[in-house]
């Protein structure tokens, strides 16, 4: 094995792309910090979506929609809590870890006690809201112990991404591979028996656990790591306002974009919970969600691997490395989720059945699921561009128009669609996201950034109208084999890439 792959290094083309490779510190450190950060959510989220299957088998559609609705609660007051400090943490710290230490320490210790303070408020409103939200707004007054058990899901969750983004900007990113990988392991050994035990409630109890773990590993790396890079032991709160002007200009348009995103979801999901069977149908909705997983990690994965790259970029005046990194992100993401979105449109009906008969409905939800994975995907990347520059107000209002699309376009489709209007709706709301921000970037934030790559766009859409296509008319037998034979096309741009590369190599 090991004279294969020294026969394959000494290949004159090969060696040609290691030359360069290594030559591109911009690229090595994205490719390095991402295939560490893939590798951990990887092994999280499958370990995640096995832990979920069976979850939704042990709770049954009704369950798993009143854990989707304790989540989708708690997820909202996060967002008011988070306040986007961690992608603010990312940023800064990135961009001032080596040129001014003790301002990074600042700007990170000002986002951890603004979350310690937000939490703590965050999670008395939801636990005092619990009851009139359970009664008057879901009409399940059952689930007001549920939701108040939710509201102790908010620090943990909340404090332990705002020291993994720290990480982020620290680009420690293997340690962070590391402890995802314990999360997801501890989804399957902790929320599981939980569940069977107790159900939901046993389900969130777990989640809780999990979580708090997970932020105490974080806690003990950042204390490590921040040593190593020469930031101050100890900053005086007295110096923390210094900093309070980027929580304006970065951190508030974030957290009002953030807002919108994740009350219009709750709204929507609050829509579909008050039909006649409701909860069932919630519970379709939220299944599909778990396994679109494959699609939609992949932005978050990326997100804090790009950002700390483009802040850097950008500080320094580099237009042309800002724009390259955009490239790369486009084209990674979508080369790596088109093929599994069209697959996972051709399997929606085997998949379906892992979550047993009485999710009968769920393969049109899947399928339109998976086309607004990508498109969420692809709108994720773009949005790095804002965060990149530092400019959030305008993307801000766009995602006012995604949630407005979103809840309005619910409101007509879900009564009368139960979850499949819920999840067009979603769709909708995407595709007006998208068309808003290439149009703004491309122009306006960073002129000729995206055009390159509308062709591949294109490509991608087109694919994905007929797989959506084949799906709805044709057989279930003739529908995987289409997705099979458009998975394989998606392919071809890569293929098609590395070898203009070795080409290009070889010319050389």
């Amino acid at each position: 094995m090991n004279d294969v792959f020294a026969k394959l290094s000494a290949h004159p083309r090969i060696a040609d792309l290691s030359a360069r490779f290594a030559r591109s510190p911009l690229t090595r450190r994205f490719i390095h910090g991402a295939g560490w950060s893939m590798l951990g959510n990887v092994v999280w989220k499958l370990f995640a979506a096995v832990a979920n299957i069976i979850l939704a088998r042990i709770l049954g559609p009704q369950g798993v929609g009143e854990l989707g609705i304790v989540r989708s609660t708690a997820a909202t007051f996060e967002v008011f809590a988070g306040l986007r400090l961690g992608a603010t943490a990312t940023r800064y710290v990135a961009e001032y870890r080596t040129s001014d230490p003790p301002r990074a320490a600042r700007i990170l210790k000002l986002a951890l006690v603004a979350t310690v303070v937000l939490c703590g408020l965050a999670a008395l409103v939801m636990a005092i809201a619990a009851p009139w939200l359970a009664t008057d707004v879901l009409g399940h007054p059952g689930l007001s112990g549920l939701l108040v058990l939710g509201a102790v899901m908010i620090f943990v969750n909340v404090y332990g991404r705002v020291q993994e983004l720290a990480l982020a900007g620290l680009e420690r990113f293997r340690a962070i591979a590391g402890v995802n990988a314990w999360r997801g392991v501890g989804n399957l050994l902790i929320c599981v028996p939980l569940a069977y035990l107790y159900g939901v409630a046993g389900a969130v109890i777990g989640l809780i656990l999990v979580a708090a773990l997970t932020m105490l590993r974080y806690g003990l790396l950042l204390r490590r790591e921040t040593v190593k890079a020469g930031f101050p032991t100890a900053v005086p709160l007295r110096q923390l306002r210094q900093e309070l002007p980027v929580l304006w200009s970065f951190a508030v348009p974030g957290l009002l974009a953030a807002v919108m995103q994740s009350a219009s979801a709750w709204a929507a999901r609050a829509i579909l919970a008050r039909q006649d069977g409701g909860f069932a149908q919630l519970g379709l909705f939220e299944a599909a969600q778990y396994l679109r997983f494959p699609i939609a990690f992949l932005p978050s994965v990326l997100a804090p691997v790009i950002l700390p790259l483009l802040a850097r970029a950008h500080g320094e005046g580099a237009t042309g490395d800002f724009k390259s990194l955009m490239g790369l992100q486009l084209r990674t993401v979508t080369f790596v989720t088109l093929p599994i979105s069209i697959l996972l449109i051709g399997f929606a009906q085997p998949l379906a059945m892992l979550f047993g008969e009485a999710f009968a409905g769920l393969p049109p939800v899947i399928a339109l699921a998976a086309v607004s994975a990508f498109v969420y995907a692809i709108n994720t990347s773009i949005t790095r561009a804002f965060d990149g520059v530092g400019r959030r107000w305008v993307n801000t209002l766009f995602f006012a128009v995604w949630g407005a699309t979103f809840v309005i376009a619910g409101h007509f489709w879900i009564p009368e669609r139960g979850a499949i209007g819920m999840a067009a709706a979603n769709l909708l709301a995407e595709f007006v996201m998208i068309g808003l921000q290439v149009v703004y970037v491309d122009l306006v934030l960073i002129p000729g950034v995206l055009r390159d790559h509308g062709l591949l766009m294109l490509f991608a859409l087109l694919l994905l109208a007929g797989s959506l296509l084949a799906f709805f008319v044709l057989p279930t037998p003739v529908t995987i084999a289409v997705a099979v034979g458009l998975s394989l096309i998606a392919t071809l741009p890569v293929i098609a890439a590395a070898r203009r590369r070795l080409q290009s190599g070889a010319r050389r």
